[in-house]
């Protein structure tokens, strides 16, 4: 979804990554509304791709089906 936006800035390619980059949205305020402003510009972007639409789908389903592996 980052990358449909693009959103380079927000691509963790390792856990300490995605930490660091947490971290940096949740302390600097400046580049958290930066970010916030880009995604919400560029929302309709993931609308208009079904590939992005397909991954949100399997993204869910996968959810769901950890919840009932874990309730059953």
């Amino acid at each position: 979804m980052v990358e449909v936006r693009e959103l380079p800035e927000l691509i963790a390619s390792l856990p300490a990554d995605h930490v660091e980059k947490s971290v940096r949205l949740l302390a600097d305020d400046d580049f958290a509304t930066q970010m916030r402003s880009l995604i919400n510009e560029r929302s309709q972007r993931l609308f208009a791709d079904q590939e992005a639409i397909d991954c949100c789908v399997d993204f869910l389903a996968s959810l769901c089906a950890e919840q009932f592996k874990a309730h059953a």
